[in-house]
């Protein structure tokens, strides 16, 4: 199924707190917020802590509407836009949250710097923290460089894996890439045979 058109999208944001409901007790007018993925807070994955296999996963993210089907969006003229989108629809002026995806973050840090967290640098940190569980000493490769695979390489790094390959073809990317930890870059428009040039970093190959 896809999302309902017109939909106000936004899947990651940051901002201050103007009003909560009265059942919120995480944040309060005036907290600074990032904005992650929603969830439904009761099924089983939701109970267990792991919220990002919830099972009404679509109907919370991707509905364009509340989980009771409501639509907090409203235009005075023309066709009603669909809202909610993962649970923010953050590229609104204001977004409509739940106080589940809705993060205190400290008033110091920059919100411009910190909203990527709530989706892409979870995402790309995650998979190589938590699902790959990449060991120390390890060799590991990421394809693209985009704020995911950024985020990968970093954590990554910080998983102490020696060998850390980013394959790309921005030249800027890639320079942000060895900043970022990698150890080596590939350019898959500049060899011939990239699996040739993979092997050439590990014999063995790249997790």
């Amino acid at each position: 199924m896809a999302t309902p058109l017109p939909v106000v999208l936004g899947h990651e944001g940051g901002g201050v707190v103007e009003r909560v409901g009265a059942a919120v007790t995480t944040v309060e007018p005036g907290d600074h917020v990032v904005l992650s993925y929603h969830s439904c807070g009761r099924c089983k994955p939701c109970m267990s802590s792991h919220a990002a296999y919830c099972d009404n996963v679509w109907a919370a993210n991707f509905a364009g509407a509340r989980l009771d089907g409501s639509n907090g969006l409203h235009v005075a003229h023309g066709a009603e836009p669909h809202g909610h989108f993962f649970g923010q629809s953050s590229f609104a002026t204001h977004a409509l949250t739940h106080q589940r995806n809705t993060i205190k973050v400290p008033r110091d840090l920059p919100l411009d710097v910190l909203a990527p967290l709530g989706c892409g640098l979870q995402t790309g940190a995650g998979v190589v923290l938590k699902a790959l569980a990449v060991p120390a000493g390890a060799s590991f490769a990421v394809f693209g460089v985009g704020a995911v695979c950024l985020a990968a390489v970093m954590a990554a790094h910080v998983a102490g894996a020696t060998t850390i390959v980013t394959v790309g073809v921005d030249a800027g990317r890639l320079d942000l890439a060895r900043d970022l930890g990698a150890t080596h870059l590939v350019d898959p428009g500049r060899v011939e045979d990239l699996t040739g040039a993979l092997r050439a970093v590990d014999e063995r190959g790249l997790e």
